[in-house]
């Protein structure tokens, strides 16, 4: 699934990845990557940050980051978002399409405000669809929506 992931945006390209750039702080001390699959936007992240924490649920896909996309200030590791730790210590919290494969979206979202540091950001990025849940987003539309938590 790992390797299929990789050919998937080497075909269709990443948005997520030319956008993060422009939204991203000149530098900051931490940053997380919630569903960090192969890596792609850890290594954006550490471009500006002193230590990225990349984290995801999959071990192909951490073991596909950790081979094609190891830095000295990215840390990889295989969790769930509700397993990260470290209260108030992020500096920038980010994660691109992963907030849908979740059960419980409530408990991440609070889960997540706890890490963030005072005066850090969180930019979620994910599928949005009035229809009922579609495995493929199929149909999808994608729009910007603020939401305060």
């Amino acid at each position: 699934m790992a390797d299929d992931y990789e050919r998937l945006h080497e075909l269709l390209g990443d948005p997520v990845g030319d956008w993060l750039p422009n939204v991203l702080p000149r530098s900051g001390r931490r940053a997380l990557d919630l569903g960090c699959g192969t890596g792609r936007h850890a290594v954006l992240l550490a471009e500006r940050f002193e230590q990225v924490d990349a984290i995801d649920p999959s071990g192909p896909m951490i073991a596909l980051a950790r081979s094609r996309r190891a830095r000295p200030n990215i840390t990889y590791r295989q969790a769930g978002i509700l397993e990260v730790e470290g209260a108030g210590c992020y500096d920038f919290v980010f994660s691109a399409a992963t907030l849908h494969h979740l059960p419980d979206l409530s408990a991440a979202l609070r889960h997540i405000r706890t890490l963030v540091a005072p005066g850090g950001r969180v930019v979620l990025i994910d599928v949005v669809s009035p229809r009922p849940a579609n495995p493929h987003g199929l149909g999808c539309s994608l729009r910007r929506k603020p939401v305060a938590f």
